[in-house]
């Protein structure tokens, strides 16, 4: 639609061609130029066609620029959508690979859940178990199979969303390709936040909408300033066949020329409401510097957290898997109880949750990080 005004705009400068077909007729009283009245019947036909060309300067011209402006802003505004539709999407994707990798966590947990059941199934038949400690392995059992079943509706809730965001066939069901959750490096992590915000300032494109806005504001307001100044210039030709009537037309060529000027009070309150939206596109753009700072800068710390948080998580989960080893381990030689394998179990249950979201929100930072700055498509 911008682009339209804008086109819109331009085309004030070329001519409208108006072909034009009359007949005019007067019976009756008319006053001449002296004033008299006088009883007359009169009448004539045109034929022709004519040719206007209005030259505003101190509107047309303006008008034009600050339609130019605000195509450019509008096409700078369609950039930013891209890059939220696009970062919508990539986050869809994580929290599917999430999912996904939930339910082979869960599934993990079963098998060790159903081994454990197995192995105290048949101390129980051999008499080296009691009745209460089998019902307790069936249960961990029967426990993590639901939340294997709740990892699995998560995972098809999570692909139904990514598919709607991509606009797909509602029936259809997507799968990541990636097998699990792998870390990426994100060296943007380590950058300077000055370095990082400079960056951002240059690139996003919603900085882009709101300083050509600003700039469609000032060829308004100056429109509102100097053009009350500058002539407005009209120029028109017809010619054509004109007469009494249609059998007795002759050749007729008529020419306008003519320089005016818009001067009144109404260009005072005009000015005024110009210069009042020149001053809201500033704010404009000082609000969207601000929220893309703190975007950049909430993106980075959120991103060093997740880093950290990873890292704490990859030895959470190396000594969860040892303890659930020495438990198992104990528990085998009848030197260990029940409980504590189940404990050990759910601790490295818990440690492969916590490291896959760990995982989710270092990527995902590294999305959201690039989106900050305005390199989405950039960096991939």
């Amino acid at each position: 639609e911008a682009q339209e005004l804008a086109r819109e705009a331009e085309y004030g400068f070329l001519p409208t061609l108006r072909p034009r077909v009359s007949f005019f007729r007067h019976e009756g009283l008319a006053q001449d130029t002296g004033g008299e009245f006088l009883d007359v019947e009169k009448q004539n036909t045109f034929l022709g066609a004519g040719a206007d060309l209005t030259l505003d300067f101190g509107g047309t011209l303006f008008r034009a620029l600050a339609a130019r402006r605000l195509a450019e802003a509008s096409s700078a505004g369609a950039e930013a959508t891209r890059d939220g539709v696009a970062l919508d999407v990539i986050e869809g994707y994580v929290r599917l690979l999430v999912a996904r990798d939930g339910v082979r966590i869960e599934a993990e947990s079963v098998a060790l859940a159903r081994a454990l059941l197995e192995f105290e199934s048949s101390r129980r038949r051999l008499g080296a178990a009691l009745e209460a400690e089998e019902m307790r392995a069936r249960a961990n059992l029967a426990e993590a199979e639901g939340r294997l079943a709740t990892a699995r509706g998560a995972a098809a809730s999570a692909s139904a969303a990514l598919v709607r965001a991509l606009h797909l066939d509602p029936q259809v069901s997507l799968a990541p390709v990636e097998e699990g959750l792998e870390p990426v490096e994100v060296p943007e992590l380590d950058a300077g936040l000055p370095d990082l915000l400079a960056r951002a300032f240059a690139k996003r494109p919603e900085l882009e909408e709101a300083t050509k806005r600003i700039e469609a504001a000032e060829e308004e307001l100056s429109g509102a300033r100097v053009g009350p100044l500058l002539p407005r210039l009209r120029l028109g030709a017809s010619y054509g066949a004109f007469g009494e009537n249609p059998g007795s037309l002759e050749d007729q060529e008529v020419y306008l020329a003519a320089v005016e000027w818009d001067l009144g009070a109404a260009l005072f309150p005009a000015k005024d409401a110009a210069r009042s939206r020149f001053r809201q596109a500033r704010l404009a753009l000082s609000a969207a510097k601000d929220a893309v700072a703190e975007e950049t800068v909430r993106a980075r710390e959120e991103g060093r957290a997740a880093r950290d948080r990873l890292a704490a998580a990859e030895a959470r989960l190396i000594a969860a898997e040892e303890g659930l080893r020495l438990s198992d381990v104990r528990f085998r030689q009848g030197s260990g109880l029940l409980l504590q394998v189940l404990d050990a179990q759910s601790t490295l249950t818990r440690a492969r949750r916590e490291r896959a979201g760990a995982i989710a929100e270092l990527n995902l930072a590294r999305f959201r990080l690039l989106h900050a700055t305005g390199e989405l498509r950039e960096g991939g």
